[in-house]
């Protein structure tokens, strides 16, 4: 019983590191084409790559969509 309860723990930290990998990536992806003007916090759909566009601060460029949004208002 012991051994299957070590087992699942292993394996239930590592989902959660492949998991926590994994949304570190789409936020590196999220920074890079929010450089690039191509996305911005508005317009990202996660939380963690929302608060990571929004770190970049002056580096980030808006997106497209949200420059014409804000040249009509």
């Amino acid at each position: 019983m012991k051994n299957l309860i070590k087992s699942l723990s292993v394996i239930a930290l590592t989902l959660a590191f492949a998991s926590a990998a994994y949304a570190g990536e789409c936020c590196t992806k999220a920074a890079d084409k929010a450089k690039k003007g191509e996305t911005c916090a508005k317009c990202e759909t996660t939380k963690c790559c929302q608060d990571a566009v929004k770190n970049l601060g002056d580096k980030a460029k808006p997106c497209a969509a949200c420059a014409k949004a804000k040249e009509k208002a």
